[in-house]
């Protein structure tokens, strides 16, 4: 294991996944596992010195919150 943070790359990466399959069940709850790879997304390529990969997964969590607050006012009505 040479990675930079194998055990942060492994973890967003099972978030994802299992944020994708929530998407494709289409439940609500797909939101909080994107809006949580995204909050580790952010500081981890910040560490790598990648800053311009943490404002694109900056501008993924912008999206997440606006889709979560869609879903919901969707399902509340």
């Amino acid at each position: 294991m040479n990675g930079a943070a194998p055990l942060w790359d492994a973890v967003t990466t099972a978030l994802s996944l299992a944020a994708q399959y929530l998407l494709c069940r289409k439940r609500i709850e797909n939101w909080f596992f994107w809006i949580a790879a995204d909050v580790i997304y952010v500081p981890l390529y910040l560490s790598k010195k990648l800053p311009l990969t943490a404002l694109l997964y900056g501008g993924f969590l912008v999206l997440c919150v606006i889709g979560w607050r869609r879903w919901r006012k969707e399902l509340g009505a």
